[in-house]
Formats: C-alpha cells, sequence, structure tokens
C-alpha cells in the first residue's frame, strides 16, 4: 500500500471511535502516526530480538526480517526477489551498496540474533521451504513472549496501535475500519474469517494486548 492513499484512510477512519473493552481491537489513532502504517518492519530498529521471540518464523520469515534492517538504511539489493519486495515501499530508498556503519547497536544486535536462529533452523534440517516473501508474518514475535512496559514505551502511538491489531489479525479478525482492513490484506497469511477472536487469544497475547492498549492511552 502506498502512503498517499493510507494516510488518506487513516484521516478518514481513524479518528473517530472508542473503547469498550480493554483488549478491543481497532482502537482510534492519530494521523500523526500514519508512517507506522506503511512500515511493517520498523519495529526492528527500536525491540531487542529475544532468542524465544523467532521460535514460531520460519527460513524465509527471518531472511525477510534481517534484509528489511538493511532495507531501511537503503541499501541496494542485489537479490531480485528482496529487491521487489522492497520496493513497493515508499519508505524504501535504494541509495548505497553498504549500510553497516548505518546500523544501531540494537539493529545489530537483531541481525546477530535472526542469523543465529537461521543457522539453527539449516542445521536442524526444519527450515521450511523456500516460500514468498509476502507470506512472511513479522509480527509473531507478539505471541511468542511477553512485552516489557520499556519495550512498549519505546514504541510511537502507530507502530503500538499495529502491533495491537496484528494479534488479532493473526487469528483471522475481519476488521471493520478501512484502514486496518487494507492494511493487514496486503499480507497473505491474513485471513479474515471472524469478527469475535477473543476467545482465540493466548494468555501471552492478552497480556500484551492490554500493556499495549496501556501505553497507547499514555501517548499524546
Amino acid at each position: 500500500m502506498k502512503k498517499s492513499t493510507l494516510i488518506i484512510a487513516l484521516a478518514l477512519g481513524l479518528m473517530g471511535g472508542s473503547v469498550t473493552n480493554v483488549y478491543a481491537a481497532e482502537t482510534p489513532v492519530c494521523s500523526t502516526e500514519a508512517k507506522a502504517y506503511d512500515n511493517p518492519y520498523e519495529w526492528l530498529s527500536t525491540y531487542r530480538l529475544k532468542s524465544a521471540d523467532l521460535q514460531e518464523y520460519s527460513l524465509s520469515d527471518l531472511r525477510l526480517m534481517r534484509n528489511a534492517i538493511y532495507a531501511m538504511h537503503g541499501y541496494i539489493f542485489k537479490n531480485a526477489e528482496m529487491r521487489a519486495h522492497f520496493s513497493d515501499f515508499e519508505w524504501y530508498y535504494p541509495q548505497y551498496n553498504n549500510v553497516d556503519s548505518k546500523l544501531s547497536a540494537i539493529e545489530n544486535a537483531n541481525v546477530k540474533t535472526i542469523q543465529n536462529r537461521e543457522n539453527e533452523l539449516k542445521k536442524t534440517g526444519k527450515s521450511a521451504a523456500s516460500a514468498s516473501v509476502n507470506q512472511a508474518n513479522p509480527f509473531l514475535f507478539l505471541s511468542k513472549s511477553k512485552l516489557t512496559a520499556s519495550e512498549v514505551e519505546a514504541e510511537g502511538k502507530g507502530q503500538l496501535a499495529i502491533w495491537r491489531n496484528a494479534i488479532y489479525a493473526k487469528h483471522g479478525y475481519i476488521f471493520k475500519n478501512a484502514s486496518l482492513k487494507k492494511y493487514f490484506s496486503k499480507f497473505s497469511w491474513y485471513t479474515p474469517k471472524s469478527d469475535n477472536v477473543e476467545s482465540q487469544l493466548t494468555a501471552i497475547e492478552r497480556a500484551n494486548v492490554k500493556l499495549i492498549l496501556d501505553a497507547e492511552k499514555k501517548k499524546k
């Protein structure tokens, strides 16, 4: 989804509404945070990955996440698939053949953590068959381990809304909000099938939703 279209959708669809349930999806988001909705990998620059976070990801998922970190710094991909995938996003500006010096401490740590998990999958022979990059779900970590207060406080309000709604999207929640529906529909892993998935949320997911929602309420 292109950024211009998304900003219009946000302005029309996310400024109204109210919260009736502490675990409710689709809480309104300030339109000034629209940029977060256009980059599903932005959290890889602010959230420090733990080994436990990556257990549900396939080899193709991990490869995409690792390369997303480089894409955010304008790396010029030689791999045609990666180049084509990231070129669909307006935030991707290919400018450099080497961006290693541009990576932050968190990004370097995340690259190493992802690579370690990739190597584990290759060694154990559990690496999944290569899949389309569009099938990768970059938000599976939200279902694997509990977030901490400091981790959610480091994110912007828009990114927090993505995280919270991604938990519902994973279970096939049918979004009523047009912008959220459009955002998650671009991922092939999202299969809308129910307008109520509360009973499907795990204890970890419920805890993360509550923590995220509490943090959103404190953001201006």
